[in-house]
């Protein structure tokens, strides 16, 4: 954590430069060099037009029930999930691999590296 660092909903605030709400869009401009401080990060010098702030749009709407208002940031990323197939399989044969040591079906990693032709 960098010395200049605030805690909590400070660090936030401090981050925050400014929000505004458009009809169909929510733009928060953050102040790019608190939050490089506040990661312990060292912010760049040079003089870019843009270095002092980043903008974040995000299409939103405001759903009314009632006397109710609600502001929904929708998705940006429209895409369906992609399913990692390896990751998948992997995930499966650590889970089986911890079933058998808690088990007491395998004595150790080093038993089932041997049962599956495996390194340790």
């Amino acid at each position: 954590m960098g010395s200049g660092q605030r805690a909590g909903r400070n660090a936030v605030c401090a981050w925050i430069h400014s929000i505004e709400l458009q009809p169909r869009l929510i733009s928060i401009v953050l102040d790019r060099t608190a939050l490089l401080v506040d990661l312990g990060l060292v912010p760049d010098q040079d003089n870019k037009p843009d270095n002092g702030t980043i903008v974040i749009n995000l299409p939103c709407t405001l759903k009314r029930r009632g006397v109710e208002a609600r502001l929904v940031i929708e998705a940006t990323n429209k895409d369906q999930p992609t399913l990692d197939e390896s990751l998948v399989k992997l995930v499966a044969q650590a889970r089986s691999w911890f079933e058998e040591l808690t088990s007491g079906k395998a004595k150790s990693v080093r038993e089932i590296a041997a049962k599956y032709n495996m390194d340790e």
